[in-house]
């Protein structure tokens, strides 16, 4: 059984024009979108079309990019998306209100407009991929894969890290079956793997054969970074069609490799070893730095310590004592990696935080927000309740009159907004308790905002008491694992510090001076 100090998305037509005979090359393969129109956000398309750019614009050739998007190119209205120029009629938005429908009111659905697709996200278009093309990729080949969808929890107690990736038509893949897939590529091919999915943390364990730390190390090059931990939501996905509101974990991420964001403003320095250079696990902690948001991000490495940088049971370290989240913060600093001391240093900052023992005054601030949060959310639960008491009183005395209210598809309903909607309307706005209502809408709002700021900042907490963790670790690893563990540990190091874009590219970024 895993122990963790912390809880820590297609192919029918297979890839013609992928020559896998050729010198070795950077291959890719994204997969995104919903499991149906309604889950299927502008964001998640952005996402996509973001990646292409990026691609683009490290590459000074085409590369074989393998894309599949929710219902591939099925010409359906399958995307959602909220038009901020879209006028809703005040009797509609009232009724919405009332009736406790108002959240997708706004909504609109168009067909995707991602280009140069493969096909959906199926299954059995995802499986074909890798037996006909991953498993034919070549040593010198590299993989990368980014998933931007949705994802769900694990579907057994007994396997809480086995989460799921959600794709078209409501299908799903497993952390152990995704794991499968993988093992059809070569191991000597690198591959690097970026998801964003709610849970997607218990991805991090593709590190591990069939996914299980119980099972050893796997000898497949694998390498990846996720936006959160295997049992919590993250943040991003929204029908706003206006990229300059997405805070998401790969919005960062691709933006430290580009070195500017979606809009194109240029960001500050993420190169933090300063060799020329942003690698995938500086982007990493440039995103565990800037983003705030609720997620908790995680990479392989933190799943390959949590596995193996404590001591087996019955077993004593051979030299020193061993160092812990609670260990002398110049201590751990001085062992963290040029990234961790970015994570260490920036979030400390944000927190306000500088104590000698880092750990437990970052303990104690998450303490101390889970405490802050126990009134306004008893606040928030007494509001809610009596919101949806008082809604459903006013829609009591509209469906006295109106009957037709209660069905939403009755056919004689257009009809009686048009010729009487003045009139429901006027009978809302007169009910004794209207003023009350709109008040209770304005106090809940206010008070979800209140938690989700504090959530957002206790999730920094998480962050650095993590990152605290996995730099104890590591310093641990010599103590408590084998030497081929090591050996297999700095090899993940290295492969997370790879870097994107063409060989000669990076050559040439690395050899420039810094900035």
């Amino acid at each position: 059984m895993k122990r963790r100090l912390l809880p820590v998305a297609c192919l029918g037509v297979l890839l013609a024009g992928w020559n896998l005979d050729t010198q070795a090359a950077d291959y890719f393969l994204t997969i995104g979108g919903g499991y149906a129109p309604t889950g299927n956000q502008a964001s998640l398309e952005k996402n996509v079309q973001l990646f292409q750019q990026l691609v683009k614009e490290q590459y000074p050739a085409d590369q074989p990019h393998a894309i599949f998007f929710s219902d591939g190119s099925n010409p359906g209205r399958d995307l959602q998306y909220r038009d901020p120029k879209l006028v809703i009629p005040p009797i509609n938005l009232a009724l919405a209100q009332i009736f406790g429908k108002g959240d997708n009111l706004a909504y609109q659905y168009r067909t995707h407009q991602v280009q140069s697709i493969q096909g959906g996200s199926s299954r059995k278009n995802i499986q074909q991929w890798f037996e006909k093309t991953g498993a034919r990729l070549k040593s010198d080949d590299r993989l990368f894969i980014y998933v931007t969808a949705h994802g769900g929890k694990s579907e057994s107690r007994r396997q809480p890290y086995n989460t799921t990736l959600y794709l078209w038509n409501s299908e799903k893949i497993s952390v152990t079956e995704f794991s499968g897939l993988l093992d059809k590529v070569p191991n000597e091919v690198a591959v690097m793997t970026v998801m964003v999915q709610c849970h997607c943390g218990g991805f991090a364990d593709l590190v591990f054969n069939q996914a299980d730390p119980t099972k050893g190390a796997s000898k497949a090059n694998r390498c990846g970074f996720f936006a959160t931990v295997y049992d919590r939501p993250a943040a991003g996905c929204t029908p706003d069609i206006d990229e300059e509101n997405y805070h998401e974990y790969s919005t960062y991420f691709w933006e430290a490799i580009r070195g500017a964001t979606r809009t194109g403003k240029p960001v500050g320095n993420c190169d933090y070893d300063n060799n020329g250079s942003v690698s995938f696990s500086e982007a990493h902690a440039y995103a565990v730095i800037t983003s705030s948001t609720i997620d908790i991000s995680v990479s392989t490495s933190d799943s390959f310590l949590r596995a193996y940088g404590k001591p087996a049971r019955g077993s004593t370290p051979t030299t020193n004592a061993l160092l812990t989240a609670d260990s002398p913060f110049d201590q751990l600093f001085k062992s963290a990696t040029p990234s961790q001391q970015a994570i260490l240093t920036g979030l400390s900052q944000q927190l306000k935080l500088s104590a000698r023992n880092r750990g437990q005054e970052a303990w104690n601030l998450a303490r101390a927000i889970s405490s802050q949060k126990q009134k306004p959310t008893g606040q928030l639960n007494s509001k809610s309740k009596e919101l949806t008491t008082l809604r459903r009183e006013i829609r009591n005395q509209l469906t006295q009159a109106w009957p037709e209210l209660t069905e939403p598809f009755h056919p004689a309903l257009p009809q009686l907004l048009e010729k009487q909607g003045d009139q429901i309307f006027a009978t809302i706005r007169k009910h004794p308790r209207h003023d009350r209502l709109r008040q209770l809408e304005k106090e809940v709002e206010q008070l979800q905002s209140q938690v989700l700021d504090l959530d957002r900042r206790w999730a920094k907490a998480k962050r650095l008491l993590q990152a605290l963790e996995t730099v104890a670790l590591a310093a641990n690893l010599p103590q408590v694992a084998s030497e081929e563990i090591q050996q297999r540990y700095q090899q993940l190091l290295k492969a997370e510090a790879g870097t994107f874009g063409s060989q000669d590219a990076t050559v040439a970024r690395k050899n420039s001076p810094p900035e």
